[in-house]
């Protein structure tokens, strides 16, 4: 069966910075549980400044996913949106892992 959920996360986290310094597992934890492919955050309330500060490594905040971020020019620290999408591996990738485990069923026979 090649049907696929999409599955869609959207979160007002009302300031980025205060949760992943309080809480860094939040959002790791939040896509490994639910299986998310896209995470949409509002309110990160990030200047783009933040998002190359090395202390606080925003742009690799979700290991495998790709990000896209908006940043309020107008008003500092104002709004701002991100959105994290899953990296999907290349069909290639995926039937090697199957033929993987399909063998190693095999051996266990």
């Amino acid at each position: 069966d090649s049907s696929y959920t999409l599955r869609i996360c959207s979160w007002n986290v009302a300031g980025l910075r205060a949760v992943l310094r309080n809480h860094p597992d939040t959002l790791p934890n939040l896509v490994k549980e639910y299986n998310i492919d896209i995470l949409c955050l509002q309110e990160t309330k990030l200047q783009e400044l933040h998002l190359d500060d090395p202390k606080l490594q925003i742009r690799q905040a979700l290991e495998g996913y790709d990000s896209y971020w908006s940043c309020s020019t107008a008003k500092k620290g104002y709004s701002g949106t991100a959105v994290f999408v899953k990296k999907r591996r290349c069909q290639e990738d995926q039937e090697e892992e199957n033929s993987e485990k399909n063998d190693n069923n095999d051996d266990t026979k």
